[in-house]
């Protein structure tokens, strides 16, 4: 099984529903929640979970939600060889706030997560990675290092730019780009509806990202796949939802997992990622939300 190595944030993610947004000094609260994730910690996880030689390079404060995070990724099996804890800067920590409607707003602390060095950057790719893999929420120069890195060393680098996060810099060719429809008519200008709609808009983000297949995630319509010549779309599972936060990182880890096996092939890759980001939602929580190689198996024999 291939070794991957992952650059992301791992944080502590607040979860507060509201009446209302606020616009004074008082609101009133209906529920609060505090879960571990970040796309880097889950995204580790979620490789892990499915067998895949995980190492993650990341950072987190010398605090509670430090010690919380570094337990989870423990447990879960990730090579901690480049994992580090930051004395001088608290863990990253998101919170959102959301409303019945669906509105919501969030306030992000970089903290810890942030100041990836390019030392830390060197160290973690003596690892002797097979692939890397990023979130696009990492520092416009941290992302810049870690995929000069992995071109110098002839490796494969996987990009997830999803939740809004800015447009990355300009990189070395991504092996896959994968991103939301939010994020795509943020970047792009288009909205990917149907599959005209779609087409446009991968070839706009072509003009943008140099990769070798872009991933649009559709939500409950699927994903969309874009090489630069042929475009296919890939359709969802249909399940019960509990939680969709996980989601993102659990598809885009089972398609780097299944992508790198020895026939590199997209579409069944896809499909994985499908039926992982599925599964993911059926569960509460973001990092612990991924499934196992077990469980992701016997669903796609179900299904």
């Amino acid at each position: 099984m291939s070794k991957i190595l992952v650059f992301g944030p791992a944080r502590v993610v607040e979860t507060l529903t509201v009446a209302a947004l606020p616009e004074g000094a008082l609101t009133e609260g209906t529920s609060y929640e505090t879960v571990l994730g970040g796309q880097g910690e889950t995204v580790a996880v979620a490789l892990a979970r499915l067998g895949v030689r995980s190492v993650f390079s990341g950072r987190v404060g010398d605090d509670s939600g430090g010690k919380r995070l570094a337990r989870l990724l423990d447990t879960a099996g990730v090579d901690l060889s480049t994992f580090h804890v930051d004395r001088a800067a608290q863990t990253g920590h998101l919170v959102r706030e959301v409303t019945p409607m669906g509105e919501e707003r969030r306030i992000v602390f970089g903290g810890a997560c942030r100041r990836l060095t390019e030392e830390e950057v060197k160290n973690a790719f003596l690892t002797a990675p097979d692939a890397a893999c990023a979130s696009a929420e990492l520092a416009p120069a941290a992302l810049c290092r870690i995929a000069d890195a992995a071109a110098d060393r002839g490796i494969p680098f996987f990009l997830l730019h999803t939740g809004g996060a800015p447009q990355p810099p300009a990189l070395p060719s991504l092996e896959i780009y994968v991103t939301d429809e939010g994020t795509a008519e943020a970047v792009t200008g288009l909205r990917p509806g149907n599959a005209d709609s779609c087409l446009q808009t991968a070839i706009e983000l072509q003009k943008r990202i140099a990769a070798r297949y872009y991933v649009i995630r559709l939500g409950e319509r699927g994903a969309f796949l874009y090489d630069g010549v042929y475009c296919h779309m890939v359709n969802s599972y249909i399940v019960r939802e509990t939680d969709a936060r996980g989601a993102d990182e659990a598809f885009f880890a089972a398609l780097i997992a299944e992508y790198m096996r020895p026939e590199r092939e997209i579409l069944p890759a896809l499909s994985c990622a499908a039926a992982a980001s599925a599964l993911a939602v059926t569960h509460a929580g973001e990092a612990t939300s991924p499934p196992t190689a077990e469980e992701l198996f016997s669903f796609l024999e179900r299904n």
